[in-house]
């Protein structure tokens, strides 16, 4: 093998030792966390209640029978009104509530 240099990009994995990989965001032991920042005011309220009731009863119904892998699903929903400016905050919110400590979990 040449200098590390001279290496492929994709052949840079055979160098690094096998990690685990991270937890993914949102799952635990026991649940599995979606997120989504929809109008529940505004203009567009009403579809964004029937997409997220939608939503919600699917998951109850995987849910019922036993979630993903013994996991249940839950929806974290956040409000911007239908205005693009107002969406970072709830995002910022969601995603940071998607941030579990697997310790306490």
């Amino acid at each position: 093998m040449g200098p590390a240099h001279l290496i492929h990009p994709r052949r840079w994995y055979n160098l690094i030792p096998d990690l685990p990989a991270p937890p993914p965001r949102g799952v635990t032991d026991t649940e599995i966390r979606f997120g989504t920042v929809i109008p529940f005011s505004g203009i567009r309220k009403e579809p964004a209640r029937q997409m997220k009731l939608g939503i919600e009863t699917a998951f109850n119904r995987a849910n019922e029978a036993g979630g993903v892998n013994g996991r249940k699903l839950r929806l974290i929903a956040a409000d911007d009104g239908y205005d693009p400016a107002r969406t970072l905050g709830p995002a910022q919110k969601i995603v940071k509530s998607l941030d579990i400590d697997r310790r306490r979990n």
